[in-house]
């Protein structure tokens, strides 16, 4: 069965999912009964009666035997991980009001589900894989895969100078240093911008909030930032070094996606949705939720928590109507939707992408031979500390986001991909075990201790039950 038939919505909602946790329903289970092995059909969970329902997902069993699991074999690390996941939920200081993973493999069968919450604290929702998140930096690779069909089609290189295409990002000047009063100076840039370059984040196209722009920013009386996906903005951010001769990470692939819409006389939305979306059935996956029939009333309510005081409702990332297309963090899409492109890219590019383009967004692309923990410095080491795992042996940046050279025995293969959205969004594919995965949330935090064990929590599990 294909991921594109595994994932339609043909089950009625709310059909019976089978058991994860009988014990949690029987009292009088012996204390030396082992917790019953799971039967996930879809999108489970535990309802107010304990019993688990199907959210339309599919009718089949979603622990497939591909690897060798049947539904029987679901074991102990997946039924501690959702207990785990329930426990976030339900604290009297919740992690977390909700929660979406998902594990597929190269052939696109759903490994595992699990959907937990709601849409937000005060409504009764339940979220599913339908349930619509904004992906903030999930954005990035499906950018990247845009990028790829472009150059595979001739109409650029990622070694080409981006000047034709982006003049105006190309007019930029670069900071340089500030003078006796501390005020920032700049000069003209020399070196060259390439579409590598601004997807690897070494153009020197920088956030507002990385500490040299904060400065600038700040002097020169700016409001609006990066994320009001408005280009205006962008065009007055200078660069933070000349291409080429550093690694921050910024709005490189925003202006890359800008480039995409720009070769072919259209909108990122629409070049997405012909080449990506449809051809994968992605119906759920856009840059204007507001344009949707229903999209708008599925969205997932995004909070804050700090210094473990529960949640505090927030602001998304992204502005709703948006002005501009960027394609470093403005789509809004569904666990369903983007479980399919990740089975894709997993697939070495399906009908979609040509094996030699997968192969380059695997690749290394760091200048030099510095590792990735090298030239996350300061401030930005501790803001991603979350999504890179700095301790993880040698990592260098990729097209697609930050690889893993190094394996890791008993779980990630050397050459994994892996990257994150800040409301603690993530995803990873392991080329080598042949799985990849996801995990959906909308809470932002910063450098959460408790968000990093429970993605730690749910790698293990996978490689313990599925590779």
């Amino acid at each position: 069965m294909s991921f594109l038939q595994l994932l339609a919505p043909s089950c009625t909602p709310k059909s019976l999912a089978g058991t994860i946790f009988n014990a949690l329903k029987t009292k009088a289970a012996a204390a030396d009964t082992a917790v019953p092995t799971a039967n996930v059909d879809g999108m489970t969970h535990e309802t107010s009666n304990g019993s688990l329902e199907s959210n339309g997902v599919n009718c089949s069993t979603s622990v497939n035997g591909s690897n060798g699991v049947d539904s029987s074999s679901v074991g102990s690390q997946m039924e501690k991980f959702s207990l785990s996941v329930r426990r976030a939920i339900t604290d009297s200081k919740p992690v977390m009001h909700s929660y979406v993973c998902s594990v597929v493999n190269k052939k696109g069968e759903q490994l595992y589900a699990l959907s937990e919450g709601t849409l937000s604290q005060d409504s009764n929702t339940e979220v599913g894989f339908d349930a619509v998140y904004g992906m903030a930096s999930l954005t990035k690779l499906m950018t990247t895969v845009a990028i790829m069909i472009c150059v595979e089609r001739g109409q650029i290189s990622l070694d080409d100078d981006v000047a034709p295409i982006l003049p105006d990002l190309c007019a930029l000047p670069v900071l340089d240093g500030v003078d006796s009063e501390g005020q920032c100076l700049t000069k003209p840039r020399t070196k060259t911008i390439t579409l590598r370059s601004l997807m690897s984040h070494q153009s020197g196209c920088g956030y507002h909030s990385s500490p040299p722009l904060a400065r600038w920013v700040k002097q020169n009386g700016k409001t609006n930032s990066v994320f009001d996906n408005d280009f205006e903005v962008m065009k007055t951010y200078p660069l933070l070094f000349e291409p080429g001769e550093g690694w921050m990470y910024g709005s490189g692939t925003d202006w890359a996606g800008e480039a995409i819409a720009r070769i072919n006389n259209t909108t990122l939305e629409e070049f997405m949705r012909s080449n990506i979306w449809e051809p994968l059935d992605m119906a759920s996956t856009t840059f204007h939720p507001e344009l949707h029939p229903g999209m708008v009333d599925r969205l997932v309510a995004m909070y804050e928590r700090r210094d473990d005081h529960g949640l505090e409702r927030g602001a998304w990332l992204s502005r709703i109507p948006a002005q501009h297309d960027c394609g470093g963090h403005g789509l809004w899409s569904t666990p369903r939707d983007w479980t399919k492109f990740l089975s894709m890219v997993l697939a070495d590019g399906g009908s979609i992408l040509s094996k030699p383009s997968i192969d380059e967004i695997f690749k290394s692309q760091t200048i030099g031979s510095s590792d990735l923990q090298e030239l996350l410095t300061g401030p930005l080491r501790a803001s991603l500390r979350s999504t890179v795992d700095m301790d993880a042996g040698r990592i260098k940046m990729a097209l697609g986001g930050p690889l893993y050279m190094d394996a890791i025995p008993g779980r990630r293969s050397a050459g994994t991909l892996q990257w994150a959205g800040r409301p603690n969004l993530f995803w990873w594919i392991d080329w080598a075990k042949g799985v990849a995965a996801a995990t959906f949330t909308q809470v932002i935090s910063q450098a959460d201790a408790k968000f990093e064990g429970l993605t730690s929590e749910f790698k293990m599990a996978v490689y313990a039950e599925f590779t």
